[in-house]
């Protein structure tokens, strides 16, 4: 075969290279870990909200805690869950090659592969901070009600 019709040559069409990396997941397993990684964050941002509202934290002092929560969370995932190997696990890490207009191919194999190696983790650190903040603040205020309304 010659180097035009092999996945990751230069010549290769986009849409090969995109149907190759699709296949490397089976959409039933990422459906379940995006639902473990959802259920991790709930449980603990729900526990952390009950800490804060314990404490009878306020303010920024409130946030801080979650801030923290999220980011210890996130990276006890990568540490223990996917063992800093992330690309086999995890969707968010293998980004889809996208074919730009107006560039040759080879620009287009080469601005995929020249982004930053730390955005990947470094945005997964911050991954599910929207999603959770609502879970964190219905914990935090009951518990603040339930323990200092009467302080």
């Amino acid at each position: 075969m010659d180097s035009a019709g092999q996945p990751g040559a230069v010549g290769a069409p986009m849409e090969i290279l995109q149907q190759l990396h699709m296949q490397r997941f089976c959409p039933e397993n990422v459906a379940h870990n995006a639902k473990q990684l959802y259920y991790i964050r709930s449980v603990v941002t729900s526990v952390a909200g009950s800490l804060a509202g314990v404490l009878g934290l306020i303010n920024f002092t409130g946030f801080y805690l979650y801030l923290g929560t999220i980011l210890i969370t996130n990276l006890a995932i990568l540490l223990f869950n996917v063992h800093f190997d992330p690309q086999r696990y995890l969707f968010s890490f293998n980004p889809v090659p996208i074919e730009k207009k107006g560039q040759n191919k080879s620009a287009k194999l080469q601005s995929n592969g020249t982004r930053s190696l730390l955005w990947p983790y470094l945005s997964f650190l911050l991954e599910g901070a929207q999603e959770m903040a609502f879970g964190y603040v219905l914990w935090w205020t009951l518990w603040t009600a339930l323990i200092h309304v009467f302080d």
